[in-house]
């Protein structure tokens, strides 16, 4: 995290809470660790890891503050709940990404249209379950240009790059999501366009751990467990909680947020 965004979500988090010169004192104090980290040749990323997440920072201060009598304020009071419609367009803009590279496959020719048209809805039905139909039927069909389907009169090994060339667009469908938010840290690619992302109730650092459970047990591989029951309960219990709550977040202990960061 760069010093600029450091400072402003721990100014986001005391700010109300303390008088404003003191919250000027703190921000200043931690600008000089930044400045004295980067004398040292660290860069800011590097420091920030360091110090922890600005979120648990300013918790720490005001647990510590003298005179500080006011009630430790819990995640959902603390932060801005991310609007419900903004998370569903999120979803829905991280649902077309993930399945770039089989749509990428079938255009190019590497794979047969019923991907498209068959499995796909068999995706949104049950994540796992169109694997089963790539091992029993792809080794019969190649596409052939102006053909839907044709008979494979190849050889094994022409097949079996299908499988794996398809297999792959499968994996990168379900860990999509996994994999960018552990790499953008807090967020998907759709999260960030619609300005939210995903924190900790407790206010700790979100960890690569955090993000498997949230992103792939708690999503893909429950919703292929329960066929897809456990998406249809995440969203009525989002509409009718305060926190937007869902199956993912709890089961991974965290909540979406507006992204301060970016504007707010």
């Amino acid at each position: 995290m760069k010093k600029s965004e450091f400072l402003r979500e721990l100014r986001y988090n005391l700010m109300g809470k303390i008088s404003d010169d003191e919250l000027e004192n703190i921000i200043m104090d931690y600008d000089e660790i930044f400045e004295s980290g980067k004398a040292e040749n660290k860069t800011e990323d590097e420091i920030s890891d360091m110090i922890g997440s600005p979120a648990l920072v300013a918790n720490t201060i005001l647990d510590e503050w003298p005179n500080n009598n006011t009630s430790k304020p819990g995640a959902e009071s603390s932060y801005p709940v991310a609007p419900l419609g903004r998370r569903v367009v999120a979803f829905i803009i991280d649902y077309i990404l993930s399945l770039v590279p089989l749509a990428l496959l079938v255009i190019i020719g590497e794979a047969p249209r019923f991907v498209l048209f068959l499995i796909l809805p068999m995706m949104m039905y049950n994540p796992v379950l169109p694997v089963f139909f790539i091992f029993n039927s792809l080794h019969l069909f190649r596409p052939q240009p102006g053909v839907i389907l044709h008979y494979s009169s190849s050889s094994p090994t022409v097949d079996t790059i299908h499988i794996i060339l398809i297999l792959a667009g499968f994996i990168f469908f379900w860990l999509y999501s996994t994999l960018a938010m552990i790499i953008m840290k807090d967020k998907t690619i759709g999260m960030r366009l619609m300005n939210i992302k995903v924190v900790k109730r407790d206010r700790t650092a979100l960890r690569p751990i955090d993000v498997l459970v949230r992103q792939f047990i708690g999503k893909v591989l429950l919703a292929s467990l329960t066929w897809n029951i456990s998406y249809i309960v995440s969203f009525f219990w989002a509409v009718f909680s305060k926190a937007n709550n869902t199956v993912h977040d709890k089961l991974a202990g965290t909540m979406v947020v507006e992204d301060v960061r970016d504007g707010h």
